[in-house]
């Protein structure tokens, strides 16, 4: 994942509301400016681009089921628009954010195959 490098004071607000861990009243605030559509563009992408921080964040949270609940309730606010879900899916690669993403967060549950050891690969009849 890229280095963030904030440009607007959206991005910065983000952050810092990240870094909060989504406290209640940033959140609403945020999502109470979604009906302006340049708003809910210019979230939506900065959303994205954050993404990986959001889940580094979540994976160290001491409170990760409040704040997984309030990063659904923005996902689904974000997400729930067809239109802009497949212009961010294009234009912020967000697939591959998503499975990036998806594969740090496995790393920790992760275990050694037997499949892969060259010794224990071979079957013996």
């Amino acid at each position: 994942m890229d280095v963030l490098k904030h440009k607007s004071f959206l991005e910065e607000l983000l952050f810092w509301t990240i870094k909060y861990e989504f406290p209640q009243k940033m959140v609403t605030f945020l999502l109470n400016m979604l009906p302006d559509q340049e708003y809910k563009v210019a979230f939506t992408k900065t959303f994205v681009q954050h993404y990986a921080f959001i889940m580094k964040t979540l994976k160290k949270s001491h409170e990760s089921d409040t704040m997984s609940n309030r990063i659904v309730h923005i996902s689904v606010q974000l997400f729930s628009n067809e239109e802009l879900a497949r212009q961010v899916t294009e234009e912020c690669q967000l697939l591959d954010i998503m499975v990036t993403v998806l594969l740090y967060m496995m790393e920790s549950c992760l275990i050694k195959s037997e499949l892969q050891d060259e010794e224990n690969s071979y079957m013996w009849w």
